[in-house]
């Protein structure tokens, strides 16, 4: 199997914990709620020390020893993605359509798409969050730090995106959700350390990915209402949540 250069560290170290017997998908999946409940500055510690219980002491030395490995990467190469590569080449190897678009292609698209930058950036599928770190790395050349939003239906994505955002100082929020249905599950607020770092959202009205396209979906049935004929049955609506900056933020960018 062909490894890239830039995941070969990280590859040689779950290939320790692989000959002990553990799988690598539920091995990746722990060393990122590891560094996800670390980055909620002792909110879910908790949580942390249920997953790093099931570990041996030299193990979790690893694991550490691989998060050490991560920053320097990300310092030394601004705006790359070693955990998307990571999880497409090793662990999904194009399952479910899950390989990412390529870093370079990113780059070009968002220097097309918004050569100076924008307040907001928000991607509805959103993956390991590339095109987010694009949209970034084209906002801070304009000296502009924008608010991220991003969705994906799958949890590690999720995962993978979040730790991306934030390891940049990135402020926004990342959900697990169906962005075609608003099916919500979770979310991650991403604020600095001194705000409270990463929080874990559970329910969806706290959203405020969830509100904005709950919000955008009604008017937009209203709109059906209002054009429907008389024979045809209305549509119900549900009451509209309250509108916060943010809310509105993520919203203007929608559509």
């Amino acid at each position: 199997m062909f490894i890239p250069e830039n995941i070969k560290t990280l590859d040689k170290g779950f290939d320790t914990f692989i000959q002990n017997g553990y799988s690598r998908r539920n091995l990746f999946d722990d060393w990122l709620n590891m560094i996800i409940y670390s980055f909620g500055m002792k909110k879910y510690e908790a949580e942390y020390l249920d997953v790093v219980k099931k570990y041996k002491k030299d193990e979790l030395d690893k694991f550490a020893e691989m998060f050490g490995w991560l920053v320097k990467h990300l310092d030394e190469n601004q705006f790359t993605d070693p955990l998307g590569d990571y999880f497409q080449h090793c662990i999904t190897r194009g399952e479910h359509g899950q390989f990412f678009t390529p870093t370079h292609i990113c780059n070009v698209m968002a220097e097309v798409s918004n050569p100076k930058g924008q307040e907001t950036a928000i991607d509805p599928c959103c993956g390991s969050g590339r095109m987010l770190l694009a949209s970034i790395k084209v906002c801070r050349k304009n000296n502009l730090d924008p608010y991220c939003f991003g969705a994906d239906l799958d949890n590690t994505c999720a995962k993978m995106c979040a730790i991306n955002l934030f390891m940049y100082g990135i402020q926004g929020e990342v959900a697990c959700m169906n962005s075609l249905t608003n099916d919500f599950f979770f979310a991650y607020k991403l604020t600095n350390p001194f705000q409270g770092g990463l929080t874990i959202i559970k329910e969806k009205e706290e959203s405020v990915i969830w509100k904005s396209m709950n919000n955008r979906l009604e008017e937009k049935r209203l709109e059906m209402k209002k054009s429907s004929t008389p024979t045809q049955k209305p549509l119900i609506l549900a009451e509209k949540p309250m509108e916060e900056k943010m809310v509105k933020m993520f919203q203007d960018s929608l559509f």
